[in-house]
């Protein structure tokens, strides 16, 4: 597997840092990867404060996913006012936007983290698919936002298996999905 990214340790991203994570003409790069971002059994951090976005100017058909999340170890965590932001503005196509498969975590929580996906286009399995024992928790605070404009399909999040949505004290979600035509 090969990503941009790709972690079997921890990646951590520092309290109140900036990253832009892009792809030009992911036609040719969809040839040698698994996907932007792979977490193979390790983690993914942003502590307070910090953003990171990714697809914002990439454009091209990816045919990929942009976060896969491969097994019960693997774990995306916000802190308070740490923002992930997936985006395609500039029309990159994907498959998924987060995908886990077989378990792992997304956890959201403090005032002010928040997973903010913005996409257009049709999606394999939900722009979110939760696989397997997965789980995603938003709490104290925390942000779930997923917007998406399909042309035929519009699932936003598409549990499977033992797969676990959990809305807590204080959790702010938004899911808004539309369908052309």
């Amino acid at each position: 597997s090969s990503a941009l990214i790709y972690t079997r340790g921890a990646v951590t991203f520092d309290e109140g840092s900036t990253v832009n994570i892009d792809i030009k003409n992911a036609d040719r790069y969809r040839r040698n990867t698994d996907s932007v971002i792979y977490i193979n059994n390790g983690s993914l951090t942003l502590k307070k404060g910090a953003v990171v976005t990714v697809g914002k100017n990439s454009d091209g058909d990816l045919q990929r996913t942009l976060i896969y999340l491969n097994g019960a170890d693997s774990k995306i965590v916000l802190a308070e006012n740490a923002q992930l932001k997936l985006t395609n503005e500039k029309g990159l196509k994907t498959t998924n936007d987060i995908y886990m498969y077989n378990g792992g975590v997304i956890r959201i929580n403090g005032k002010g983290a928040k997973l903010d996906i913005k996409n257009s286009g049709d999606t394999d399995y939900g722009n979110v698919y939760i696989g397997g024992a997965g789980n995603v928790f938003v709490n104290d605070g925390g942000t779930l936002i997923i917007q998406n404009k399909a042309e035929k399909e519009n699932t936003l999040l598409y549990t499977y298996g033992s797969a676990t949505l959990s809305f807590g004290k204080g959790a702010n979600v938004e899911l808004k999905g539309s369908v052309a035509g």
